[in-house]
């Protein structure tokens, strides 16, 4: 091929290529195909706003500073979840579909508070210590305020070394059955706990009402912690206290399956 003509067929595809792409950059740009309306569904903790600045700085800008990432057909569906879930450690999940040509919707789901975390240990904190929600896999994800009563139950154990608990996970491996025996015990009428004190060994304090502690250990099987519990609220120890009130007792300790300890007040 004849160098000139070789020339001349670079510059004639590189136009064509450059015209290509310039319209499709031009067309991208079309009001049509512009996103201008962010509808968010699920949220009822963080607000609509503070999702929907999120959502527009990711729109903000463009790909190879020709396609704006406002553009309908590219618009940056992973990058606006990722940021959401990033940005909002309430946020448990988040779904955005096209809605149409113009629009978005953003489904969210919040967690829900299971219980606290607390940073300090019963025996050295103030009246108030600084607590955080955790949801149903321990997972901590918000500063709590200070409740006056009981609402939560309140966990207290070694976390983590990074200073911020949020985004952590409490006791990822035990969390989620421990969680669901105190669930069990506050459920009762005989058990109001209100405090889990999880040690460094493993040992963990359930305080209930009346200043009784129920003590066990974690890598314990808790049916077996469960049957033992049981048999010694129906001993003979228990029997003359009030049917249907929170029992009164110092400590019950399960710690040895072949043998339970316990004091009565």
């Amino acid at each position: 091929m004849h160098p000139y003509r070789k020339i001349w067929l670079i510059s004639l595809w590189t136009v064509l290529f450059g015209t290509l792409v310039g319209g499709a950059a031009f067309w991208s740009r079309a009001e049509s195909w512009t996103i201008s309306t962010i509808k968010i569904e699920g949220n009822s903790v963080v607000s609509s706003q503070e999702i929907d600045d999120v959502i527009s700085r990711t729109l903000d800008g463009t790909y190879l500073f020709l396609f704006p990432k406002k553009n309908a057909p590219l618009y940056p569906k992973v990058s606006i979840e990722e940021n959401i879930l990033n940005t909002f450690p309430r946020i448990e999940s988040v779904d955005v579909v096209l809605g149409d040509l113009k629009n978005i919707i953003v489904i969210v789901e919040e967690r829900e508070a299971e219980s606290l975390w607390c940073r300090d240990f019963p025996s050295t904190s103030s009246a108030f210590p600084e607590c955080y929600f955790i949801d149903k896999q321990g997972l901590v994800f918000e500063r709590a305020p200070h409740f006056s009563d009981d609402v939560y139950v309140r966990y207290f154990g070694t976390l983590g070394t990074s200073s911020s608990p949020i985004g952590q996970t409490f006791l990822p491996n035990a969390y989620r059955a421990m969680n669901v025996f105190v669930a069990e015990l506050r459920d009762s009428s005989i058990f109001r706990p209100h405090s889990v004190v999880v040690k460094s060994d493993g040992d963990i304090e359930v305080a209930v009402a009346g200043d009784g502690k129920i003590i066990f250990n974690e890598n314990q099987d808790y049916a077996t912690v469960r049957r033992n519990l049981q048999s010694v609220v129906d001993g003979s120890a228990f029997k003359l206290q009030a049917l249907g009130s929170p029992l009164k007792f110092k400590y019950i300790d399960l710690r040895f399956d072949n043998k339970i300890f316990y004091s009565i007040d």
